[in-house]
């Protein structure tokens, strides 16, 4: 009495069921003991292979070794909502098999109890009892198959099922090359129903051609005939049970083909047989002298004439072959010759070569042959030469015809950018031809010393850039605290930058409005730099972006030489903040341009 828990953690729970089953089975039966039914199971899994042994397997054959009429499976599954009861009893006699099921829903030991005591006093000997809320379902089928119910494998009939009465449920049968059965069972309670199934084997559709088609053929020994009780023939298309099946094909002057076919799908599509010819004979005739030539088909020899002026040789049919007699230094011409299938041909050969003159007349024709051949081949290498050298001189043509043309197209870029650079220079010329240059150079008196450059669009406005390093002195601001009053600061400036420079041009000596360069005139400059500001004795700096203006009297003379006096205004924009103790970066003072600035215009 095998006994399964799945899903069981409770050992003291399961040995308690055990003892139970135990108990209530040996009320109707006399049970074998422990050990002879684990030294049966140790019997049945030696004898069994791995493959084949399956619980059912298993149970069956200890049943046979224990010399019993039933076996009882139960299992109990813990699907953590509820307890899924299982109970199977096998009858060996009859082999029959009587199933019952029950779901216990929040299961306890006592209600367990309860429920297999129900289950087992249906399996007593004899009929199945019917309990109360319960049905009966008894099932076979032709052949024997497996039996499912609501997607669970119940077993294989003949099956006895315990069911609950008045609830639907579907019974589905499957058995290997049958259709499946299902039906849907709503039985009344204590009603019992014997369900026998003759399954339907499975049929599949084939096509049968062969080469050459019109072959008669046989199934399984069977001649294959039509509705009208005529042989049928190839092409055909057959509509065959699941299975293995013997396929014999028979055409005239055809060697017999025997096919095996596997049906196990519906639709298996065409198979194509190529049936073989029988060989053909052919019968050879050769002169008494030559009765113990070699004969031979397509250069291979297929025997000798074994003494004899006639033989029968088989050959391949339909099939184009040449044949040919030896013997010693002879040899016979050379026959073409294609045979029916189990049919017959006649080849006399009655003239001979000598070999040895044949080899002779073949060295000779070789020697022809060869001296031809290499006449052809020094007349087609002279053809090539002669070809090659008018491709060749063709392509020194072409050659030098692209040359001339790229030396034309290169001469006319030449011309084309020489006129372009003219033009463009033409254009600067004329659009910079009253643009001057003006450098100025300058002083504060001896402590700095400076550089501007100037470039005029004309004469009344200039861009110009530049460059001043000045040594200087200053005492405190006015709102330093820090420093004693004689304290004073020495310090070194340079930056550099860029100017606008804006002439205001007045009349010349004829009275008339100038716009000419060198005239004397007032002139206004704006600029902008960046620098640094250092402390001469302590080397502490500070970086300065001076900005301001300054205004201007400039007098030329005829040879570009100019003269200029001026003063501006500025502010150093130092961004250290020890800058602004001093009075020189305080505010926005007034500084001299400078006493000597001369200039040179070109």
């Amino acid at each position: 009495m095998p006994i399964t828990f799945v899903n069981f953690k409770d050992t003291a729970l399961q040995e308690s069921l055990n003892n139970f089953v135990q108990t209530e089975l040996s009320r109707n039966f006399e049970l074998k003991s422990k050990g002879e039914v684990e030294g049966a199971m140790e019997s049945a899994l030696d004898e069994l292979d791995s493959e084949n042994c399956t619980q059912q397997a298993c149970i069956k054959k200890m049943g046979r070794m224990l010399d019993v009429d039933y076996t009882f499976n139960l299992k109990i599954i813990d699907t953590g909502e509820e307890w899924d009861l299982i109970a199977i009893r096998v009858h060996y006699f009859e082999d029959r098999t009587m199933r019952s099921t029950e779901l216990c829903n929040d299961c306890s030991l006592t209600k367990a109890r309860k429920l297999i005591s129900e289950m087992l006093s249906e399996m007593r000997p004899g009929e199945m009892l019917i309990q109360s809320g319960k049905a009966r379902l008894r099932l076979d089928s032709t052949p024997r198959s497996k039996v499912f119910m609501a997607g669970r494998e119940l077993g294989q009939t003949p099956l006895d099922l315990s069911v609950d009465a008045n609830k639907p449920f579907d019974i589905l049968m499957v058995a290997e090359g049958y259709n499946d059965f299902s039906e849907i069972f709503n039985l009344p309670p204590a009603e019992e129903v014997i369900k026998h199934v003759n399954l339907v084997r499975k049929r599949g559709e084939i096509r049968i051609t062969s080469e050459p088609s019109g072959a008669t053929f046989y199934i399984d020994g069977k001649l294959e005939l039509d509705a009208q009780e005529k042989t049928r023939k190839t092409p055909a298309d057959l509509y065959m049970l699941f299975g293995e099946h013997v396929l014999k094909l028979k055409y005239e002057r055809y060697e017999d083909s025997t096919q095996t076919l596997i049906i196990n799908k519906r639709k298996l599509g065409t198979k194509n047989i190529i049936l073989k010819p029988k060989p053909g004979r052919l019968i050879i005739r050769v002169p008494s002298e030559f009765k113990s030539a070699d004969v031979y088909v397509d250069g291979k020899s297929i025997g000798d004439m074994d003494g004899q002026i006639v033989k029968v040789f088989e050959v391949r049919a339909n099939v184009s072959q040449t044949i040919q007699v030896k013997q010693e230094d002879f040899e016979s011409n050379i026959e073409n010759i294609e045979v029916g299938p189990d049919d017959h041909k006649k080849i006399e050969f009655s003239d001979f070569y000598d070999l040895r003159l044949v080899e002779l007349r073949k060295q000779k024709e070789a020697k022809k042959e060869k001296e031809l051949r290499d006449r052809q081949e020094r007349l087609e290498s002279e053809i090539k030469r002669l070809e090659q050298e008018k491709i060749d001189r063709q392509e020194r043509l072409e050659s030098e015809r692209k040359r001339k043309v790229q030396v034309k197209i290169d001469r006319q870029e030449r011309l084309e950018s020489e006129r372009k650079r003219k033009e463009q220079f033409a254009k600067f010329k004329k659009q910079f031809e009253d643009t001057r240059v003006e450098i100025r150079t300058f002083g504060h008196l001896v402590n700095g010393q400076a550089y501007s450059l100037y470039f005029y669009f004309d004469p009344r406005f200039a861009i110009g850039y530049f460059q001043e390093k000045e040594n200087g002195e200053s005492g405190p601001s006015s709102t330093s605290t820090y420093y004693e009053y004689d304290t004073t600061l020495k310090y070194m400036v340079e930056h550099a930058g860029y100017v606008l420079r804006f002439r205001f041009l007045g009349k010349d000596n004829y009275g008339w409005n100038s716009v000419r360069y060198l005239v004397d005139s007032w002139g206004m400059s704006l600029f902008s730099s960046s620098g640094k500001i250092t402390s001469r004795p302590s080397g502490r700096s500070s970086k300065i972006k001076p900005s301001g203006l300054t205004l201007d009297y400039v007098w030329y003379w005829e040879n570009g030489i100019s003269l200029l006096l001026g003063f501006g205004f500025a502010n150093f924009n130092a961004e250290e903040d020890w800058t602004n103790n001093w009075e020189n970066f305080e505010g926005t003072p007034l500084f001299g341009w400078g006493l000597l600035n001369i200039g040179y215009m070109f």
